[in-house]
Order: structure tokens, then C-alpha cells, then sequence
């Protein structure tokens, strides 16, 4: 992928790591023995990267599940899972970037709707690009298939979908400091009983990769990531007036992390689990087993707001 070119090739970072110059102490408060604080920081940074809109995460799946789509492109301003009057400004995701290279083919024998899309952004503070290739099949009450779901919202009750999303992101923080990730990201999402007015959001997704970190002091941290989240109990208010559809999802999402670094020639791996909690207010309460710390991610840019749990 060409264009794709901030790391060396991803199938290249998955065979080793590069050497790490972090300071713990800057990067990270609290930690147990096990997982430094280096470490534990840099894990809520990866989980936020899973999840955030801005980092292609979950919520890019929920906002393109959610988009009109059509053999012209996608549009972002209407919804069948969130806000029927969801704000589209771009100047209000200016990370998002425009989808290119639109490609969209439909069969009735499956019911399958597969896009594929480009998206490249480069602005002051975000630089992105990457691959999409998505996979919908839409039903109504009764499980029939639905071939045109922009003219037929109103009956779409159901939504299966896949996501798969190659590429990098990079955001720079305003005050010096950089967050970079590379990654393949694979999804598989079902949205059921939209037409009630409260939908059931279920699915898992798995991530692989490498995350950079770059404090505004110029230290930097890097490891290899593998991430699983899975849903329990997640809902979507479908009616909801609100302008943004990551304001409309609550419920908990269990996560297991593994990071790999290599120091002398040895290599590292820690595994660690716990909970996100969705708070339904644009927000996710990021949890670490054995980490003390609270994590509280913004699910549009991927900011983190640590506190004391």
C-alpha cells in the first residue's frame, strides 16, 4: 500500500519491535508490578485507538454501519442505528477525511452490500490513510433482505456488518508530543431490533499492530499490540435527537490486550484484560485488571482523562 508508509510494513513490525527509550516515570503514574506504569499508560492509549472515531476504532464501524449508502458513495447525516438528525460537519471531525475510490456492489442472492472505500488526511495536527473494505447485509422485521436501505430506512430492523480497515493514523498533540499506530482491524457487528427505538449492538473485534507514543518532552514508547474486544449488554438509542451517534451507546465492552517490546536482544510479552464501560455520553470508563487508575476515553478523538479509581 503505497501510500501507507510512516513504519516500515506492517507484516515486517509484527516480527519484531523497535527499541524503546521511555521514561516510566513521564509516561505513567501507577501500575502493579507486572505491568509498569509505562506499560498500563500505553495500553489505555492502545485501547483508545480500538475504540475512537478519530483512530478508525469501533466507533468508525458505528458511524459507517449507520451511514446511507448508495453506488455514489456514503453519506453520514441521516442514520438507521443513531440520531435521525445527526450533525455531518466536517469541520467538526475534521479527522475523518473524505472517502475516495467508492466502490459498491450488491447481490440479491446473499443480500450482501460490499463497499470499499479510501480515506487520506493530512491537516495540522492529523495525518491518516488507510483501506476499508465493508460487508452489510440489512433485514426487515420479518428477515427479508433490503436492497435499497436509503430509499427503505424505516424498515431496516437489522443490520449485519464487517469491517476491515488497513492502514496508520498519526495525531499530534498541540503542545508537542505524538501518538502514531499502524494496524489491521477486522469486526464483525450485528444491530438488531433498530425499529424499537433501543437496538442491540453485538459483535467482536480484533486489532494487530504497532503503537508509538512521543511525550511532549521527547521521550517515546513503542510496542507491538494484538487487542480483542467483545460486547456484553451494549444498546444503542436509535431515536435519540442528540448530534452525535457515540452519545447513544451504552452497556460494556470486555477487552484482552497483549504488547510485546524487545530490550537486548530479549523480548517482553504481557497480556493484560478488563472492561469499558459506555457511558452513553460520548464517553468510555476504561478499566485495567490489577491497575489501580481510571481511564476515560473520548470516543470521537481518542483523548484520555486518567483519574484515580
Amino acid at each position: 500500500m503505497k501510500a501507507i508508509r510512516p513504519f516500515a510494513p506492517l507484516s515486517l513490525l509484527l516480527g519484531g519491535l523497535l527499541f524503546l527509550t521511555a521514561c516510566d516515570g513521564a509516561l505513567g503514574t501507577e501500575a502493579t508490578a507486572e505491568l509498569t506504569a509505562e506499560d498500563a499508560t500505553l495500553v489505555s492509549e492502545i485501547a483508545a485507538q480500538t475504540l475512537a472515531d478519530a483512530q478508525e476504532g469501533t466507533m468508525s464501524d458505528l458511524n459507517d454501519l449507520n451511514a446511507d449508502l448508495s453506488a455514489g458513495g456514503m453519506a453520514y447525516g441521516q442514520g438507521f442505528v443513531g440520531p435521525r438528525a445527526q450533525h455531518d460537519d466536517p469541520a467538526a471531525r475534521l479527522w475523518r477525511g473524505a472517502n475516495k475510490g467508492h466502490r459498491a456492489v450488491y447481490d440479491p442472492q446473499t443480500g450482501e452490500h460490499t463497499i470499499q472505500y479510501e480515506r487520506s488526511v493530512k491537516a495540522n495536527f492529523w495525518e491518516k490513510a488507510l483501506k476499508v473494505k465493508l460487508v452489510y447485509v440489512f433485514t426487515d422485521v420479518n428477515g427479508g433482505f433490503i436492497a435499497f436501505p436509503k430509499r427503505q430506512r424505516d424498515s431496516v430492523d437489522a443490520i449485519t456488518f464487517t469491517g476491515a480497515r488497513e492502514g496508520y493514523t498519526l495525531q499530534k498533540g498541540r503542545n508537542g508530543g505524538e501518538r502514531a499506530s499502524q494496524f489491521t482491524r477486522d469486526a464483525r457487528w450485528q444491530a438488531t431490533s433498530i425499529t424499537s427505538g433501543t437496538a442491540t449492538f453485538e459483535g467482536v473485534q480484533e486489532d494487530a499492530g504497532t503503537f508509538k507514543m512521543t511525550t511532549a518532552t521527547g521521550e517515546t514508547a513503542e510496542r507491538l499490540y494484538e487487542a480483542r474486544l467483545q460486547t456484553q449488554n451494549v444498546t444503542i438509542q436509535t431515536r435519540s435527537g442528540g448530534p452525535d451517534l457515540e452519545a447513544t451507546i451504552t452497556g460494556q465492552i470486555a477487552y484482552q490486550i497483549k504488547i510485546k517490546k524487545t530490550r537486548g536482544g530479549e523480548t517482553e510479552e504481557k497480556e493484560v484484560e478488563g472492561t469499558i464501560e459506555l457511558e452513553g455520553n460520548g464517553k468510555a470508563l476504561l478499566r485495567i485488571m490489577g491497575v489501580r487508575q481510571l481511564y476515560r476515553i473520548d470516543l470521537r478523538n481518542g483523548d484520555i482523562v486518567r483519574s484515580e479509581g
